[in-house]
C-alpha cells in the first residue's frame, strides 16, 4: 500500500521496494546463467563452419545482446529503487530530527 506525503505524492514502501529489488536480482541471476550458456554455445559453435553454424552464431549473438541490454535495465531499476528508498529514509530522518528538536 503506498503512503502519501503532505502534498499528496506517493511515497515509497520500503518493504515492497526490497521485494522488488529481490525479484529483480533473481531475474538478473537467471539472465546471467542464460548469458553464460549462450556464451558457451558461441564458443563451441566457432569450431564449425557453414550456413547452419553462421545462423547459430548470428542468432546467439543477437540473444546475447538482448540479455546484456536486459541486465543493464535491471541494474538501472535496482539503483533507482535503492536511491528512492534512501531519499525517503533521509527525509524521514530529517523530519524526525525536526520533531525532536521542537519538543
Amino acid at each position: 500500500m503506498p503512503y502519501y506525503d503532505e502534498s499528496g505524492k506517493i511515497m515509497i514502501d520500503e518493504d515492497a521496494a526490497m521485494v522488488d529489488i529481490s525479484t529483480l536480482q533473481s531475474a538478473k541471476d537467471e539472465l546471467e546463467t542464460a548469458k553464460n550458456e549462450i556464451t558457451e554455445i558461441i564458443g563451441k559453435n566457432s569450431a564449425f563452419t557453414g550456413v547452419v553454424a553462421d545462423t547459430i552464431s548470428q542468432s546467439s549473438e543477437g540473444v546475447l545482446k538482448r540479455i546484456n541490454d536486459e541486465l543493464e535495465r535491471i541494474e538501472s531499476l535496482k539503483k533507482t529503487i535503492e536511491l528512492t528508498v534512501n531519499k525517503y529514509k533521509e527525509i524521514d530522518r530529517q523530519m524526525k530530527q525536526r520533531i525532536e528538536s521542537s519538543i
